[in-house]
């Protein structure tokens, strides 16, 4: 396993932010820093833009994108 840097990818205005993790991991978290790991960055993407239009935390939404 090689390390590789945390990278911020994405911060909005509303405080959701998603990092690179590596791998084609992406660590994506709320306003209130609650956090949810996923892979591939357009599930990322998708998963801020509900949770910033529906206003939930990134582990509810897990299993529904």
């Amino acid at each position: 396993m090689r390390l590789v840097p945390v990278q911020s990818v994405v911060s909005t205005p509303m405080g959701s932010s998603i990092e690179a993790l590596g791998d084609g991991r992406y660590r994506v978290c709320d306003g209130d820093h609650r956090c949810a790991e996923v892979v591939g960055l357009w599930l990322a993407g998708e998963m801020v833009r509900e949770m910033e239009l529906h206003h939930c935390a990134p582990e509810s939404l897990r299993g529904q994108l």
